[in-house]
């Protein structure tokens, strides 16, 4: 069930019966559907976080907001979405026959997409490029380094806005270029701010979940401990080990 929020907080003056809070994850994904990735559609769903992990992954419980064709301009397929998310994230009321008045209020916690996606929806370059993290700013040359600091190294959502409006106020287009490029970051400002105007550029990104988890680099993973890194004897122990972990009724 959704959160029930005091209406005497949000709503102190105004005849409301009950204030409900529905946060959600918004999934945005690019998928072929002309047998190639040069001509793909970018489609929007929504996911409640007030349910549990078992019940997201339930396809009833996904919901379809849109879809672009692949001549749809991601920026004009955002602001169509835009007043309806915004409309939500400040409220909406409702008449629910018996209940009277009900305030719904829902807002965005994340943004789900893969790798590529989450840096154009961070306005971060893609990761080709001389630094393309929106969480730290490792560059091309440290990439292999496993010691550098991330967390000395952090990437700060004022502090990303900060270099955006310093840059934009170079004088010459060759400067504001060169400086895009040595700071990883993309010209214009992100188009999600238009769903969610309190968006954080930096932890409202999750780092690829669709891909990372038991099918991605944590599978990849666990195939090098268990065939290269493990002695006969280890494996062994790690297989006793892991019988013991309670894993999801429907993990892999």
């Amino acid at each position: 069930m959704a959160g029930i929020i005091s209406k005497r907080m949000l709503c102190p003056n105004h005849i409301i019966t009950w204030v409900i809070s529905v946060p959600f994850q918004l999934f945005i994904d690019g998928f072929g559907l002309y047998c190639n990735m040069y001509r793909n559609i970018t489609d929007f769903y929504l996911i409640s976080t007030r349910l549990p992990a078992s019940e997201r992954r339930r396809r009833n419980n996904v919901y379809t907001i849109s879809f672009g064709l692949h001549t749809t301009n991601f920026s004009d397929l955002i602001g169509a979405l835009a007043l309806g998310f915004q409309s939500l994230d400040k409220d909406i009321d409702v008449e629910i026959a018996g209940e009277g008045t009900v305030r719904i209020i829902a807002s965005c916690l994340a943004f789900l997409s893969d790798m590529p996606q989450q840096n154009n929806n961070a306005v971060i370059k893609r990761l080709s490029a001389t630094q393309s993290c929106w969480s730290c700013t490792v560059t091309e040359h440290q990439r292999h380094n496993m010691s550098f600091d991330t967390v000395a190294n952090s990437q700060y959502h004022y502090q990303q806005l900060h270099i955006q409006n310093w840059v934009n106020a170079a004088p010459t287009t060759a400067m504001r270029d060169k400086l895009w490029k040595k700071h990883g970051m993309a010209k214009d400002q992100s188009p999600i701010f238009g769903i969610c105007p309190c968006l954080n550029l930096v932890t409202f990104f999750p780092s690829d979940p669709c891909h990372s988890e038991l099918s991605g680099i944590f599978k990849m993973v666990h195939s090098l401990l268990i065939t290269y890194i493990l002695t006969a004897n280890s494996q062994k122990e790690y297989c006793q080990i892991l019988q013991w972990f309670s894993f999801a009724r429907q993990g892999s």
